[in-house]
């Protein structure tokens, strides 16, 4: 009998093949060898990824007149007050305030200066001048490569202070600006296309624009919280899933927020209905509501521990930890390295959600922190394994060798 396949399930069969020829096939030999320096590079000698980046601010060509913002050196004594400390916990409790847990007092007052700062302080440049400094942040913390998600927002989002692009007309000029940088700094950044996929048929051809005439790698990071879209959502995202799945470029999909728009299950739907396409829950559900699971209730970021166990095309990238705990890390490294003892160890990688978490540490101070208590050995991990978690997994999800 002559089987008849579904559009997906040709797109499934053939992204392998043309998808992976017409991406992939170069790619490597356009990576650029940047600098072998930075703290990481003492440990880890292949390339080094942060799998999870995002650069604020518009380009120059949208905004001429922005003046360059220096931001003022930071001051581990300055003073605070009442109004601060009532402050920054406020803002924390965004991220879930109350599962942190410091070493001390000392500790939780340093990162309430830290966000202080921050928030008085930041550069607010352009597109251009925030890619400057955090090139100079990677370069401090020895990370060679980043995963550059371009976000879009098709509305107003007050709650994070986006105007939003009802009309698109800021689309083209960010993917224009985010492949001359690419251009300009050779293998620093792999750059994925985030197109609101509330954008519809519009937002599909923005991504293909985006992966046929500026170069990018893959499609995300989709935000379904801040979207107000279902990830399974067969009418808005399938559409970009599809169309990933033909180019054969990998997905970042958001795995942070609540709301129903994160929820573990939504996973298993894509996973089951694009079991080629390869897709990371970038945060791997931390900061998600627990869930239910044969009458027992269950982490989110467990469950989607599970579910990348079962999935070899779901990999998961550990950005946004930083709020997890910092008594230790114990949850952050527990979580790894329960990783590496199962099936998921080759899938799951180093990312820090750049900016959102600068008022706590630098890329080079989250990085320091991890290792020292990774060095502490309470809980081990080999070097192979670190190496791994830095480099090669990271490697595997882009489809390179090194």
């Amino acid at each position: 009998m002559t089987k008849t396949f579904s559009r997906r399930e040709a797109l499934s069969l053939t992204a392998g093949g043309l998808g992976a020829l017409m991406m992939y096939g170069s790619t490597l030999s356009s990576l650029a060898q940047p600098p072998r320096n930075g703290f990481l590079k003492k440990r880890i000698k292949s390339r080094t990824f942060n799998a999870h980046v995002h650069l604020t601010g518009l380009p120059r060509t949208l905004a001429p007149n922005l003046a360059k913002a220096e931001a003022k050196p930071f001051d581990p004594q300055m003073p605070l007050s009442e109004q601060d400390r009532k402050e920054a916990i406020a803002y924390w409790s965004r991220f879930k305030y109350g599962i942190l847990e410091y070493d001390s007092k000392e500790q939780e007052d340093f990162y309430i200066r830290k966000y202080i700062h921050t928030r008085r302080n930041a550069s607010r440049g352009t597109f251009e001048d925030n890619a400057e400094r955090y090139l100079r942040e990677m370069d401090e913390a020895g990370i060679d490569t980043s995963i550059l998600l371009f976000l879009d927002y098709s509305r107003p989002l007050a709650a994070i202070g986006v105007a939003g692009d009802p009309d698109g007309s800021q689309v083209e000029p960010m993917l224009a600006a985010t492949a001359e940088l690419c251009k300009k700094y050779p293998g620093r950044f792999v750059p994925f296309a985030g197109i609101d996929v509330r954008r519809g048929k519009d937002g599909v051809k923005f991504f293909e624009k985006a992966v046929t005439q500026y170069g990018f790698k893959g499609f995300g990071e989709l935000v379904g919280t801040l979207w107000q879209t279902k990830l399974n959502n067969r009418e808005l995202c399938y559409p970009f899933f599809e169309k990933a799945l033909e180019f054969g470029t990998p997905v970042m999909i958001d795995a942070t927020m609540d709301r129903g728009f994160s929820d573990p299950a939504l996973y298993e739907d894509i996973l089951r209905d694009f079991p080629k396409l390869k897709i990371c829950a970038g945060g791997a559900g931390i900061r998600v509501p627990p869930v239910e699971q044969n009458g027992k209730t269950v982490t989110a970021y467990d469950r989607m521990l599970q579910l990348a166990e079962r999935h070899e095309n779901l990999w998961l990238d550990v950005d946004d930890w930083q709020v997890a705990d910092q008594k230790g890390i114990h949850r952050y490294l527990d979580y790894l390295r329960r990783a590496f003892d199962g099936p998921a160890r080759s899938r799951i990688m180093f990312g820090s959600d750049f900016p959102i978490f600068e008022w706590m540490y630098t890329e080079k101070e989250w990085i320091e922190f991890i290792l020292k208590h990774v060095d502490k050995k309470e809980i081990r991990f080999t070097e192979e394994e670190l190496t791994m978690f830095f480099s090669r997994n990271t490697l595997k999800f882009l489809g390179l060798k090194n």
